[in-house]
């Protein structure tokens, strides 16, 4: 990922955690969309190709999984970070996450840790 901007697509139906994400990837000079359901990620992904997209599990009107998945489809290259607040992560889930470059984190995320995971995620992208 070095010599070009990392873009990030951030999905959560929170506003604060949108704020607050936004602005700590923006400040390590990520280049941030957000969308607060699957339906307006998938419409920012169908006209733009991201390097990482960071999702909550559940939304408004569908799965993180979901999500992951059709970037998949699209993009091998994409890298993901998932987040929940359940602790209680399914198989499939599990599978996912060992399968692709995906991180699982367990709600409440804090700042330093997201940044951890981001970089650690769009290391092994990278390889």
């Amino acid at each position: 990922m070095r010599g070009k901007q990392v873009k990030v697509l951030l999905v959560d139906d929170e506003p604060i955690i949108l704020r607050t994400f936004r602005h700590i990837l923006e400040r390590r000079q990520f280049l941030v969309d957000t969308a607060a359901d699957l339906g307006e990620a998938r419409a920012l992904f169908s006209q733009e190709d991201y390097d990482l997209v960071i999702t909550d599990f559940w939304l408004p009107d569908g799965d993180g999984e979901v999500l992951i998945r059709e970037v998949l489809s699209k993009s091998s290259t994409t890298s993901f970070v998932l987040m929940s607040g359940e602790c209680q992560l399914g198989d499939g889930l599990r599978t996912l996450a060992e399968e692709e470059n995906c991180r699982l984190l367990v709600k409440p995320v804090g700042g330093e840790l997201l940044l951890q995971v981001v970089d650690q995620v769009l290391q092994n992208g990278g390889e």
